[in-house]
């Protein structure tokens, strides 16, 4: 899986990033990590330390001595040191230091991951690598605090970190970034203004989600929307195609989860007869600045689709939708032919297209040219009056 774009900050100063390949612990894992025990770690908030120092309120203690075990499913890998400032709050006034690793049981998946780094009496760079990918490094000024903010796969039931250089850690915080999931259809409305509402399961810890759709048969999804609720109305449908839609999840972070599995949603009804194909399209009217077209009305017709191309055999293009047996075209070109098709559409779904119709050149385009006439003058003389006028190119 690519890796998603870092983000790095600093809370009191300006902070800049620089990536250290050097110095990282010798014990970044190598081989892969067994399964996480039945009841994997549900607060992923921990606060870095002592033994005795204060623990942030919502946070979970890390001593520096506080070594791995699977039934507690999170802890220290090395013998890392600790500091305590005092200051400036309990969340960043003590960390650990050093060259060590942490590690935390954790369900297969996706997962946001902040790294808060600092000190509040001298300067700090802590290299980070997270499961044997070396991530920005982290680097704050005397008394400042940055944050290393990146997504994390977890394929093995357990996340690996190592830290190096000064090796500051204040806290980590780790939010699951997972898809939704149960996407299932609530109610499609089948009239001439269609729409479809669905809905998913609600992922723990999501602040909003975003809707993405494209025609089934098509890759490239386009996102339509955005909600904080579980349920989202697509208004925008058309009556008798099918649609492919997925959904991403934005936590606090506001870093987007990978996207749902597909759900595909036909807007018609199979048990419904589709409509015969609209006979006899003709050209009722050809003007300079607009041509109609007309067909006969079909029976149980809700809508049409009014299809154009610039060749008989096509690729049409769908170009209108009315729910009167004729069209207008007002913004097509009226220099050149076209070519027009016409299909029904009831809730069964589309007709077959009907016969195509040619319209007809109602406008010509003058060819750029010089546009000069004769300049005729009559001037009195002596004898009469002198008639004369300007040859042209043209002139034999």
């Amino acid at each position: 899986m690519n890796q998603r774009p870092r983000l790095l900050r600093a809370t009191h100063a300006f902070v800049s990033a620089i990536l250290l390949l050097t110095a990282l612990p010798s014990f970044v894992r190598t081989s892969t990590l067994a399964a996480p025990s039945s009841a994997a770690v549900t607060n992923l908030k921990f606060d870095f330390g002592s033994t005795t120092s204060p623990v942030a309120a919502g946070y979970q203690q890390v001593a520096n001595t506080m070594l791995y075990t699977a039934e507690r499913g999170y802890g220290i890998e090395g013998t890392p040191t600790f500091r305590d400032r005092g200051a400036p709050d309990d969340l960043r006034r003590d960390f650990t230091n050093g060259t060590y690793g942490f590690k935390v049981d954790l369900l297969s998946g996706d997962y946001s991951v902040k790294i808060i780094a600092g000190d509040n009496i001298a300067s700090n760079t802590t290299t980070v690598t997270i499961e044997n990918i070396a991530r920005s490094s982290i680097t704050s000024t005397s008394g400042s605090f940055s944050e290393l903010t990146t997504i994390v796969t977890v394929s093995d039931g357990q996340m690996n970190f190592a830290f190096g250089r000064d090796g500051r850690v204040n806290a980590i915080e780790i939010v699951p970034n997972f898809a939704p999931t149960g996407l299932h259809v609530e109610a499609t409305s089948l009239t001439a203004n269609p729409s479809v509402r669905f809905g998913w399961d609600a992922v723990e810890g999501a602040v909003s989600y975003n809707v993405y759709r494209a025609l089934e048969g098509q890759a490239e999804f386009t996102r339509i929307g955005s909600t904080s609720e579980t349920t989202y109305t697509d208004a925008t449908v058309e009556l008798g195609l099918s649609y492919v839609y997925r959904v991403t999840q934005l936590g606090a972070t506001g870093i987007e989860s990978a996207r749902s599995v597909p759900l595909t949603v036909a807007v018609k009804d199979p048990a419904v007869t589709v409509p015969p194909a609209p006979a006899n399209l003709r050209l009722l009217s050809a003007r300079q600045d607009a041509i109609t077209i007309q067909w006969n009305a079909v029976s149980g017709a809700l809508v049409y689709y009014v299809y154009q191309s610039s060749t008989p055999t096509g690729p049409f293009t769908k170009i209108a939708t009315t729910t009167q047996p004729s069209y207008t075209d007002t913004t097509s070109p009226k220099t050149a032919n076209f070519y027009y098709q016409v299909v029904a559409v009831n809730q069964g779904g589309l007709s077959a297209a009907s016969n195509v119709l040619k319209s007809p050149i109602t406008r010509t385009l003058l060819r750029q040219m010089e546009r000069l006439d004769r300049g005729l003058i009559a001037v009195p003389v002596e004898n009469g009056v002198l008639v004369s006028w300007r040859l042209l190119g043209t002139d034999p």
